[in-house]
């Protein structure tokens, strides 16, 4: 098991380590950094579905897990995307933002307290 992971990962490193620049290196650790995310958040997702019985602590901790690891994968593309240039660099600010943050915290924690 061990070399079904290490190859395929070596073979990867190896291929980006002599076709990034150093300039480019910041976009690829944002990029590995959001698949970090979405491991965080697949887990999570994985924990939820092999659970036969889903206490308050498992529930908890699974919430947690693809709550931070969703909003990880996000950000990192997102910055991922600025430092390409695919994204503009400077701050998108919505008139609406604190209502849009309000309304994620209430999701947030009301999603949590019925999923708990």
């Amino acid at each position: 098991r061990f070399a079904a992971a290490f190859v395929p990962g070596a073979v990867v490193g190896l291929l980006a380590a002599f076709n990034v620049s150093m300039e480019e290196m910041p976009e690829m650790v944002a990029v590995c950094h959001s698949f970090v995310g979405l491991a965080a958040a697949l887990v999570g997702a994985a924990n939820y579905c092999g659970t036969d019985v889903l206490t308050l602590g498992k529930a908890l901790e699974t919430f947690v897990g693809i709550s931070v690891g969703s909003v990880t994968f996000t950000g990192s593309l997102v910055a991922a995307g600025k430092l390409h240039g695919i994204l503009p660099g400077s701050s998108v600010i919505s008139p609406f933002r604190k209502v849009h943050l309000l309304g994620t915290v209430f999701f947030l924690v009301g999603g949590g307290t019925l999923f708990c």
